[in-house]
């Protein structure tokens, strides 16, 4: 029966055109991982942190994919405003503050800018959730954002023909103005 129950699961996760949830979640473990490392090499994440998924893919699309939304993080840490209210979040509240972060920024559609957003968003929490040696937090990060993506963004991103066929040109720029706008309500 649980054999039944697993296969079940793996094929509703591989629909619509051989989309996996797993690669989004590998994805976001990825992009998490190295994003702290390169922020406090001190830090280190464990597997199970993030799942149990492994960021070490040798998949050159995955890889890829992190690239481009590391380089959209790069261009956010410039942004003070978005890093000092990031810093204000106190980490004990994050699953209900990042489902309102998320819901906030994607509530007038959706935008690769914005997805860089959380991306940076949930990597800084889990940094702070590291730092305080609050490893549960980091779990709860990692799955309330991997689900939220899977939920709202991997339908987006299929019908684009998948991670790799997004277009990333120009991204960065719509970022920055997204991450603003969307974090303006945490002041409010």
């Amino acid at each position: 029966m649980a054999a039944a129950e697993s296969n079940q699961t793996e094929t509703a996760g591989d629909a619509c055109d051989g989309f996996s949830d797993n690669k989004t979640r590998v994805i976001v473990s990825s992009f998490i991982i190295e994003s702290v490392q390169t922020e406090d090499p001190n830090v280190r994440l464990e597997p199970e942190d993030l799942g149990n998924i492994p960021a070490n893919n040798n998949d050159q699309d995955i890889k890829q994919v992190v690239k481009q939304l590391i380089q959209i993080a790069n261009e956010l840490e410039t942004n003070v405003e978005l890093k000092r209210l990031i810093d204000n979040v106190p980490v004990d509240s994050t699953r209900d503050v990042l489902l309102k972060v998320y819901k906030g920024v994607f509530s007038d559609g959706f935008s690769l800018g914005k997805l860089a957003v959380i991306l940076f968003f949930a990597s800084k929490l889990v940094l702070k959730a590291a730092i305080q040696k609050c490893r549960q937090v980091i779990s709860s990060i990692f799955s309330t954002t991997s689900s939220f993506i899977e939920t709202h963004v991997l339908p987006f991103i299929r019908d684009q023909g998948g991670w790799e066929s997004l277009p990333w040109q120009n991204v960065a720029a719509v970022a920055g103005v997204a991450a603003s706008a969307a974090f303006a309500f945490l002041l409010s």
